[in-house]
């Protein structure tokens, strides 16, 4: 866009010489000029060329003269592709304007070489150039000064210098329009009246431009709507050109498709066909087909824009315009076809432009973001994607400066990259220290097309960082804005409402973020085909609200409407389904779908392990997932060693502080109340509620999560009234946020009933039981553990309440439950049946009570087999602890019955000894791991332990004389 700018308005200011005015200069260029605007530029060159005899002859060899005609002839390089040989040229002018004598001669000189330099890529030299030569006020004519200061606006604009850009516009536009007024002065030529005519028109539609740069669409049409009539009466047709190329743009950033065609088309009908303007808006209207996903109208100017290309050489030679075409080609190809071959083009014309164009030309940078964008796409390729966007940062700093909006839209990019793609947010961190998103929006609007980009990196960074609060207001700008730019119908509204809807979901408001989704899903709805995968990544998101907020049919609908359009695209690997198969065994763990479940998860990190490593923070998710199913399962082995990697990597990537964290440190305060470990599970629990409370408030959802579980624990340290005040607030934390269906609700009723039953509030307890019940039986009907769960602790009322009966039927309705979704070797399974067998006992059926007891004995002992080696020696005697009472009670069954069922006393002790084996062999095994172990330092401070060990075992054997005596 800028190339095209630079090409159509440089051109102009060679239509006349305002240091010479003579009759013979407005026939000196007639014939160059004729021929470089029909894109003869060959022809241009041998005729000025010619005219350099004619200023020999008839100006004496005047430097300023030759210095010109060298200018006209870089020019014409410079359209034909031919940098390198117009930048020697205007390297010698630059080594002999000392010794240019005529002022006006020399900045006649330094505003024409300005022009070119500018479409070189030499931004900053220019704009430096002009400022020097500005700075010293030298006299000369009016209309070389206005020259002058035109050529260091540009460069300012193009640079964004928007604390000089309006005052020098404002001061500039009155002095062209002055100029071109006065008509009938005789220091004025019909060329020179033209040529103000020609920069008042660029001044004019300039104004447009500005606007449109700050993101002023709808002002920008104003202006460019105000002056068409004066622009198309008076200017020249490459002027006119210029201004519907600018109307153009505007449609352009405001995705206007269609209005943007039709101005470029008008613009090029403006110009000969074989002008290099022309080849540059067929380019314009190519890509513009890509933005509005036209391929194949796309692919058919890009055979014009190639047929005009050739003009100007070959492929093999390699001109702007060719690279422009391949470039352009290559992005329809990454977005529509082949993005590998697109990937490879643009790699190609990266390379080859080193060699053909300069080294600061914009169009290299134009290939690095295709190629950042590329790589992250279909099938991505991040290390490759990190080397563009930091070559990309280099080069728009080298090319505008490292205060520039370009320099800082990249750089915004690159945080967002390691937001999203590492683990290193130091980066980031390091980057948004300097608020370059304050910096690139001093001037622009909200309603900039970069707007919405930029502050979802900016969302993204106060995600990772727990800025939840700050996040959501912004969030709530960018759905308003997309709703007014593109409509209540659009992908892109629906994009944004589903961004919202998931932050105000981290922020609690659930009952909000349903209504949003729904929005959103609706738009996304009318606007994309529902067989394309951004329709299945709505749905997924959709999937996890309506999993969040207790609505779980309608999860699993929307999870396998997802999961059959990836199957029709062939979408096989779980990674590049994103987050849809994570949301999937999220529903399906509660959903009891726990084989399954195992399954998938297990894939996902196998896929994640073996392309990030096995220290990314993409495994804290699954991996905390897979040890709460593992906790469920009564894994607890395989249940601790996930939990503890999600842990490891979590605190190292987050910190110890980040709602990240807390989310692993809550799945491993179960893991620590599952066996019995109250004390750490307690401990895990107030450092939780710290923090939650501190980044979420005091009526969070995750709050009230945490006090649930906490009530439990304290109940189970035998602090019931800590733990009524705990289950009293969770609740209403539950009712403030959900109706009183939600299951979140159930699980506090559910606490609640245990404290009543503790406090022997039988009825009150029955009560809220069955209300949770109920709850649960709605949402997951008879495939979940909760129903088992209530069932089992109604049963417990039963018993104490002497209705034997009813406490049959509860513990065997829970039996039957954990039975069929988890295992007749799962804790909870074998606590219900060993709860029957004492029910049995009571009731006097004695044979049930000893068939029972005996089996659950052997169900806990190979439990014990399986999963007590790889547990510490603190979380072995917690959990023995806990199942201790259910082999006490076998061994009162067994010595009530000795005489008459002597066999029971061999099990009995049998049993006694197979867990104090297991429980040594375990030990030993852990000493004979260390000891042939190859750490020296864990060894050491095994033996040391070992000592202290054996020296305190020595001294309880003493007796309290020898203890004294001994000291």
């Amino acid at each position: 866009m800028k190339k095209i700018f630079l090409c159509s308005i440089f051109c102009i200011f060679f239509l006349q010489i305002p240091f010479a005015q003579s009759i013979s200069w407005e026939t000196l260029f007639k014939s160059a000029d004729r021929n470089y605007h029909k894109g003869k530029y060959k022809e241009a060159i041998i005729s000025a060329k010619d005219n350099a005899k004619l200023i020999k002859k008839k100006y004496k060899n005047n430097p300023a003269y030759i210095a010109y005609m060298a200018l006209y002839e870089a020019k014409c390089l410079v359209a034909q592709s031919k940098f390198n040989q117009a930048i020697v040229i205007i390297n010698q002018i630059n080594k002999d304007l000392n010794n240019l004598e005529d002022e006006n001669g020399k900045a006649t000189i330094i505003a024409k070489k300005g022009w070119i330099e500018l479409q070189i890529g030499f931004l900053d030299k220019v704009e430096r150039e002009t400022n020097d030569y500005l700075s010293k006020k030298t006299t000369i004519s009016l209309i070389l000064s206005t020259e002058i200061n035109f050529v260091n606006l540009m460069a300012q604009v193009y640079l964004e210098r928007w604390d000089l850009i309006g005052q020098k516009y404002n001061q500039l536009l009155p002095e062209i329009q002055k100029l071109t007024l006065e008509k009938k002065s005789k220091t004025f030529t019909k060329i020179d009246i033209q040529y103000q005519k020609n920069i008042y028109s660029l001044m004019l539609s300039l104004g447009g431009k500005i606007e449109m740069l700050k993101g002023n669409y709808d002002k920008a049409d104003s202006i460019f709507k105000i002056h068409k009539k004066y622009i198309e009466k008076n200017a020249e047709p490459h002027i006119v050109a210029k201004y519907w190329d600018r109307v153009g743009d505007n449609f352009l950033d405001k995705e206007k498709f269609d209005k943007a065609i039709d101005a470029y088309k008008t613009a090029k009908g403006k110009i000969n066909k074989k002008s290099f303007m022309a080849v540059d808006l067929l380019g314009k209207i190519a890509h513009t087909h890509n933005q509005a996903d036209e391929p194949n109208r796309a692919q058919s100017a890009l055979g014009d824009m190639l047929e005009l290309a050739d003009n100007f050489g070959t492929e093999t030679d390699s001109t702007i315009y060719h690279l422009n075409e391949m470039l352009l080609g290559a992005e329809r190809d990454i977005k529509f076809e082949n993005s590998e071959r697109g990937r490879l083009t643009t790699e190609t014309l990266l390379q080859v432009s080193q060699a053909k164009l300069p080294e600061n030309h914009p169009f290299r940078l134009r290939a690095l973001d295709n190629l950042y964008q590329a790589y992250l796409s279909k099938n991505p390729d991040t290390e490759k994607a990190e080397k563009k966007i930091e070559d990309a940062v280099n080069f728009s700093r080298n090319l505008y400066g490292n205060n520039s909006p370009a320099y800082f839209y990249r750089l915004l990019r690159k945080a967002n990259y390691y937001l999203i793609y590492t683990d290193n947010f130091d980066i980031p961190k390091n980057i948004f220290a300097n608020s370059p998103e304050k910096k690139l929006f001093a001037e622009r609007t909200e309603n900039h097309k970069d707007f919405v980009e930029v502050t979802n990196i900016i969302v993204n960074y106060y995600d990772i960082t727990d800025r939840y609060k700050e996040a959501l207001p912004l969030l709530e700008k960018t759905t308003k804005i997309s709703k007014t730019k593109f409509g209540e119908k659009h992908l892109h509204y629906g994009t944004e409402m589903s961004k919202l809807a998931e932050m105000q979901l981290k922020t609690g408001n659930y009952k909000k973020a349903e209504e949003t989704m729904k929005i959103g899903m609706k738009a996304i709805r009318a606007d994309v085909n529902r067989k394309s995968k951004e329709y299945a990544q709505a749905l997924a998101s959709m999937a996890k609200i309506y999993a969040t907020v207790g609505n779980y049919e309608e999860a699993e609908d929307a999870l396998k409407d997802a999961e059959k359009i990836y199957d029709k695209l062939d979408i096989k690997t779980l990674s590049e389904r994103g987050t849809s198969a994570e949301e999937m065994a999220f529903l399906y763990l509660r959903l009891g779908q726990f084989a399954f479940t195992e399954e998938l998860l297990t894939q996902i990190i196998i896929e994640k392990e073996e392309k990030l490593g096995n220290k990314s923070r993409k495994l804290i998710n699954p991996l905390n997932q897979l040890g709460n199913l593992y906790l469920v399962k009564g894994d607890y082995t395989e249940a601790e060693k996930n939990i503890k990697q999600a842990e490891n990597i979590t605190k190292k990537i987050y910190g110890e502080k980040s709602l990240k964290t807390c989310e692993v440190m809550f799945t491993m305060s179960k893991f620590y109340a599952s066996i019995g470990d109250y004390k750490r599970a307690d401990n895990y629990l107030q450092t939780i509620l710290g923090i939650r409370k501190t980044q979420l408030g005091e009526n969070h959802v995750e709050v009230g999560n945490a006090l649930i579980d906490l009530a439990l624990v304290k109940l189970y340290e035998n602090q019931n009234q800590e733990a009524e005040k705990l289950i009293d607030n969770a609740r209403k934390i539950m009712l403030s946020n959900f109706d009183e269906k939600h299951p979140l609700y159930a699980e506090a009723l559910k606490t609640q009933g245990e404290i009543f039953i503790q406090g022997k509030k039988y009825t009150e307890a029955l009560e809220v039981l069955k209300i949770a019940n109920q709850i649960w039986l709605d949402k997951l009907e008879k495939r979940n553990t909760n129903s088992a769960y209530v069932y089992r602790l109604m049963a417990d009322i039963y018993l104490k309440q002497k209705k034997f009966s009813e406490a049959k039927d509860f513990y065997e309705k829970s039996g039957k439950i954990y039975r069929k979704l988890l295992s007749e070797e799962n804790p909870e399974f074998v606590r219900t049946e060993s709860k029957l067998a004492q029910l049995f006992f009571i009731t006097g059926d004695l044979k049930k009570a000893n068939d029972l007891m005996e089996k659950t004995t052997n169900s806990y002992l190979n439990y014990i087999k399986l999963y007590f080696p790889a547990l510490s020696e603190r979380e072995k005697a917690k959990f023995w602890a806990k199942i201790q009472p259910d082999f006490e009670f076998f061994n009162s069954l067994a010595v009530r019955q000795a005489e008459n069922r002597p066999e029971l006393l061999d099990k009995m002790y049998n049993f006694r000894l197979t867990t104090k084996a297991l429980l040594l062999s375990s030990a030993l095994k852990m000493r004979q791991r260390i000891l042939n172990g190859k750490d020296k330092n864990l060894i050491d401070k095994f033996k040391k332990w070992l000592a202290k060990k054996e020296q305190l075992t020595n001294l309880l054997a003493l007796s309290d004389e020898q203890r004294q005596q001994s000291g």
